[in-house]
């Protein structure tokens, strides 16, 4: 069973009704650079050079040119203002950042294990372009006991050399693979009540998208969250909202909560390794009509 994408909350955005509420800074994939000024017909090309054009109390900024293959540049970290982050007219958005390893050039080591010369850090996560039976990409979780020989699903890495072992014992030569290189890709900080529509995020060793702050807001609307550790997480008593969010295939919880008080409207939280919602400590959760299912230790729990 596939994830499917809801439609159903898009809000149009006709830019030129914006100026008189918030300063607005372009990103534009196809066009942009972060030496430019942030101008309609001058846009800034990464999420960060997007983020420090802003002034202290926060704009919008409007994405447009993006695709999977040319994605946006994730690793912003927003700590002051009311931001918010949109694709231009409703436009998706795709995020992430990623090493990515060139297709082939693995030995067999035998019983399905292949090797090649590559650098990693301790809790990387691999990721490859074969589908699992949701048609959603295969993690690769690390094996630090025994990384020359890892099992079906696994990955080491042992001085400069790396080790995969796919499902099905598959040739990975077949395969690409990708490394996600932050442990977020946008995160509220601070006393930063942050915004995000119709962007999906990929690739994370942390949450794919986090606040971190009591006095920091993070609303999510209509986004994609996919292979990271957690898809949405809070570090503190902070408020979360999540309108139209699904949130799959992280390596460990769809949504994390923590201290905060949370409200998921029309939510879905599948195929996750641990739990889709996994509520902790003080936490206060409002859910409607949301469903978590098909997770590896539980749904809600």
């Amino acid at each position: 069973m596939a994830i499917r994408h809801r439609q159903t909350f898009r809000p149009t955005i006709t830019s030129k009704f914006l100026g008189d509420e918030q300063p607005i800074i372009y990103l534009n994939r196809a066009t942009g650079s972060d030496a430019n000024s942030g101008t309609f017909t001058s846009p800034k090309l990464s999420l960060d050079g997007a983020r420090l054009a802003l002034p202290s109390t926060g704009g919008k900024i409007l994405v447009t040119g993006s695709t999977e293959a040319n994605f946006v540049s994730g690793f912003a970290d927003f700590s002051t203002g009311d931001v918010t982050i949109e694709g231009l007219n409703g436009e998706t958005w795709y995020c992430e950042r990623t090493l990515t390893l060139a297709l082939g050039g693995w030995t067999s080591s035998g019983g399905g294990i292949y090797h090649r010369a590559g650098t990693t850090s301790s809790g990387s996560l691999w990721y490859s372009n074969l589908q699992d039976a949701n048609g959603l990409v295969t993690i690769l979780t690390q094996n630090t006991g025994t990384p020359s020989t890892p099992s079906a699903g696994e990955f080491g890495y042992v001085t400069n050399e790396l080790y995969v072992h796919l499902p099905g014992s598959v040739d990975a030569n077949s395969y690409t693979f990708k490394r996600a290189s932050t442990n977020y890709l946008v995160q509220a900080s601070g006393t930063c009540k942050l915004t995000i529509r119709n962007m999906i995020g990929s690739y994370s060793n942390g949450s794919i998208v986090q606040v971190t702050s009591a006095n920091a807001r993070l609303t999510l609307e209509n986004c994609d969250l996919r292979y990271g550790g957690n898809g949405v997480s809070d570090g503190a008593a902070s408020r979360v909202i999540c309108r139209n969010v699904y949130s799959y295939k992280q390596t460990n919880d769809g949504f994390n909560a923590n201290n905060g008080s949370w409200f998921l409207y029309n939510c879905e939280g599948a195929y996750n390794l641990d739990e889709g919602l996994s509520p902790h400590n003080a936490c206060i959760i409002n859910i409607w009509n949301s469903y978590f299912h098909h997770n590896g230790h539980g749904g809600c729990t």
